[in-house]
């Protein structure tokens, strides 16, 4: 069974005259993106931006035109992470756990022809991308999305809506957690479950325990008995997402470029930064997490 992606339900034709408006809001964006400073000697090049740097204008300018259009709904669920810090698993577990009564069966289930990034898109690279600004109301809550954009720069509607967070090790992501600096603090009061890659491969079925009741959807003890959490595990596991044919010869649009899927399953060990980073890399890494959230409250 194929299963269409859910974002392709609010992509219906729309009237010439609007597809000239959004054509110019988009132009307006890539006008003021193409102005800015690049840093030439980074691979790939990294953008300025007046709140953080950016490697893709294509994802700046569709953070921009999201920062304009996206409203986010109390129920929303939006997915905040750096790149490779673990993202692709979490969709996955997020997705199969909200809509796990839809779909009990795994070989029917959407994983066996779409990727998670599919089913979790990212609000700047495939939701807001393409000269599109779809019509999100007509998708029915809970909502799932995920994003790269700094805190700072999320729309002004997200602030006030849920949240999770996460981040990896200095060698799976930590480093990224910098261009979500909230300012110390300024993210408390918000509805974030913050999560850690290290903690949730050390206590799988823990955590997604408290991922389903931070979404409002929690297990009930008779999922729990009949092993319903621990299915969510596996059927998300690397070993098995990586085995699918989806997965493995698929690829995934993010703006005007398809990514194959198989680069998003890695080896993923917890604790392989010390075969990428030198012990000064690490010290330097730390303090730097340091003084940015020393004081925050979050875990480091």
């Amino acid at each position: 069974m194929t299963h269409p992606p859910p974002l392709s339900r609010c992509l219906a034709s729309q009237a010439e005259q609007e597809d000239q408006n959004h054509e110019s809001i988009y132009q307006h964006f890539t006008k003021l993106v193409s102005a800015l400073s690049a840093d030439a000697e980074t691979k790939p090049k990294l953008y300025r931006h007046p709140d953080e740097w950016h490697a893709s204008l294509d994802h700046l300018v569709g953070a921009m035109v999201a920062q304009q259009h996206f409203k986010a709904r109390p129920t929303d669920v939006l997915l905040a992470s750096f790149p490779k810090s673990g993202t692709t698993w979490l969709k996955a577990l997020l997705f199969a756990t909200l809509n796990r009564s839809s779909y009990s069966n795994s070989q029917h289930h959407p994983f066996t022809t779409l990727s998670p990034h599919e089913c979790v898109p990212f609000l700047e690279s495939q939701v807001y991308t393409n000269n599109r600004i779809p019509d999100l109301d007509v998708l029915p809550s809970p909502r799932l999305f995920s994003t790269h954009i700094p805190f700072r720069s999320l729309p002004q509607s997200v602030m006030k809506q849920w949240s999770i967070s996460v981040r990896g090790s200095p060698g799976l992501g930590r480093i990224g957690i910098m261009s979500w600096d909230t300012g110390r603090g300024t993210w408390k009061g918000l509805k974030v479950l913050f999560l850690t890659y290290e903690e949730v491969m050390q206590a799988p079925l823990a955590h997604l325990t408290r991922l389903a009741e931070f979404i409002g959807c929690p297990f009930t003890m008779d999922e729990e008995k009949e092993g319903v959490v621990g299915a969510i595990i596996r059927l998300c596991a690397f070993e098995n997402l990586s085995c699918l044919e989806v997965n493995k010869n698929g690829k995934t649009r993010f703006a005007r470029t398809p990514i194959e899927n198989s680069m998003f399953y890695r080896r993923g060990v917890v604790g392989d930064w010390v075969n990428n980073l030198t012990l000064e890399m690490v010290r330097r890494l730390e303090e730097i997490t340091e003084g940015k959230f020393g004081g925050s409250g979050l875990p480091f």
